[in-house]
């Protein structure tokens, strides 16, 4: 059986590349970081929905309030994704839900730089 391979957010390396890379090739880093960390996302949020990671050993390196930001964002994710399966799109535990989404995603960009990955 093949061994999976673990899943890493790296905050730490985008702070380094900033420091690193001129304006042009920053761009083109952030772009190809961020189009991974969206597939990252997307597999973690289908984890998370079934309740299972499958023995996907999952590590989120940088800052403590860069990682605390990401858990938030991601959460408010499934949050938001359960509230709109429960309620549908037009109730107001849906809307208080993406209200809070939006404040996590928020407090990612400000934490981080980055913009979120799931829009």
């Amino acid at each position: 059986m093949q061994e999976l391979k673990e899943m890493t957010i790296d905050f730490d390396a985008v702070r380094e590349k900033r420091e690193q890379l001129d304006e042009e090739q920053l761009n083109e880093f952030l772009f190809s970081w961020s189009t991974a960390l969206g597939g990252t996302v997307k597999v973690l949020l289908g984890m998370m929905g079934m309740g299972d990671n499958f023995g996907v050993p999952v590590k989120i390196k940088g800052s403590r309030k860069e990682v605390n930001s990401f858990t938030r964002a991601l959460k408010g994710e499934r949050r938001h994704m359960d509230a709109v399966k429960k309620y549908g799109l037009d109730n107001p535990n849906t809307y208080k839900s993406k209200h809070r989404l939006d404040k996590a995603i928020a407090g990612f960009e400000n934490t981080t730089g980055l913009k979120w990955v799931i829009g």
